[in-house]
């Protein structure tokens, strides 16, 4: 307001001190062009001539300013929308990191110093103000969601979506809600991250919850006896999240359901090479082995599995069977002291297998330790 006032009166000054100036050169003819004023009736009409040319200079000059003045008070307002706009975002990255480290009320307070930043500001009436405010909104309601108070969590995500309704995260996180609380849902939510990821393609967490909630839907499909569309849903995820390993291991599943060993190993070997640590991939890849004869490489496959989950006791029960079938084998094979070896490897691991204790007896009788056997 005063800058603006100045600048304008300071221009008025100006143009009236030409006007003064031109006045008071009465005694000499101004000169215009080659032609020189000599009458005084001419040179009277020139000096009349001259003060309207003063005016007709100083209007100009007036409007110049004024409309100078404008473009100063657009620039200087611009700049402080952008100098606001810029301490809004520093609030909103903070409030993000603080979200990550799980310092929820941090977040939950650098979110509000921003929202309230703009809602002092415009009245909301500037476009990237409103997505400014809509993420504030989108900022709090991921800090709910953490928080578990989902009722809170879905009125700021759709208060966001109100100022903003390109918030691909906002959408997100409508999304995830929907799953967490009404599971029964699931294809709203689907819908959901569709439309996320329709406005923002490289969003890679929108990626991910799509490919999980995906196979937990054909997870679904397969208890209730239609595989074909499970699997539909399991190949649908990995065309969204190709590095979603969970929908591999549940395509292998399906294909050794339906008898397809090749492909099921095939699945689980993916499901390997995304997740190595994955122990039920590496369990059912197991058995697979053992099916196809292939007893050493089901042993280690139950072996790696147990490294990963010591306490997967169905990989410690299929690993006692295997390792009693190479015992079995090795007696046939007449590497006796191999088939001991196996057989007590294999009760270390289930003490209460009932085959691994039986052919250890009957190895014992055979080598003449009939205490032993008894034993």
């Amino acid at each position: 307001g005063f800058l603006r006032i100045f600048c304008l009166r300071k221009r008025k000054n100006l143009g009236s001190s030409r006007g003064v100036e031109f006045s008071s050169d009465c005694g000499r003819s101004p000169v215009y062009g080659s032609a020189i004023m000599k009458d005084g009736k001419k040179g009277k009409e020139g000096r009349k001539g001259d003060g309207a040319k003063t005016k007709a200079s100083q209007a100009n000059g007036n409007r110049n300013s004024t409309a100078s003045t404008k473009v100063d008070s657009r620039s200087n307002e611009n700049d402080r929308l952008e100098l606001r706009f810029g301490k809004v975002r520093e609030l909103l990255a903070r409030a993000k990191v603080f979200e990550v480290r799980g310092h929820l009320e941090d977040a939950a307070r650098s979110s509000l110093e921003a929202s309230k930043m703009l809602e002092i500001g415009s009245m909301n009436t500037n476009t990237e103000e409103r997505a400014l405010l809509g993420e504030c909104y989108t900022r709090l309601g991921s800090c709910a969601m953490t928080s578990k108070t989902f009722a809170e969590a879905g009125e700021y995500f759709e208060e966001a979506l109100r100022l903003n309704p390109k918030d691909a995260e906002a959408m997100h996180g409508i999304a995830i809600l929907i799953n967490e609380t009404a599971p029964g849902r699931a294809r709203e939510a689907v819908e959901w991250l569709r439309a996320s990821l329709s406005i923002k393609p490289d969003y890679t967490e929108a990626k991910r919850n799509l490919a999980m909630i995906l196979t937990d839907i054909g997870v679904r499909l397969k208890l209730a006896e239609l595989p074909s569309e499970a699997t539909q849903l399991y190949a649908e995820a990995l065309s969204v999240d190709p590095e979603y390993a969970q929908a591999y291991y549940n395509l292998g599943v399906a294909y050794a359901d339906m008898g397809m060993k090749e492909q099921a190993l095939e699945y689980y070997a993916l499901t390997l090479h995304k997740n190595e640590l994955h122990a039920e991939a590496l369990c059912n890849a197991g058995v697979i082995h053992k099916e196809t004869g292939h007893v050493e490489q089901a042993i280690l496959n139950y072996e790696r599995a147990l490294s990963v989950n010591p306490n997967f006791e169905l990989a410690r029960a299929n690993l006692s069977i295997a390792l009693c079938d190479a015992g079995t084998q090795a007696k046939q094979e007449s590497k006796i002291d191999d088939a001991f070896t196996l057989y007590s490897r294999a009760l270390a691991f289930n003490p209460s297998y009932p085959d691994a204790h039986y052919n250890l007896g009957v190895a014992y009788a055979e080598e003449r330790k009939p205490m032993r056997a008894i034993v």
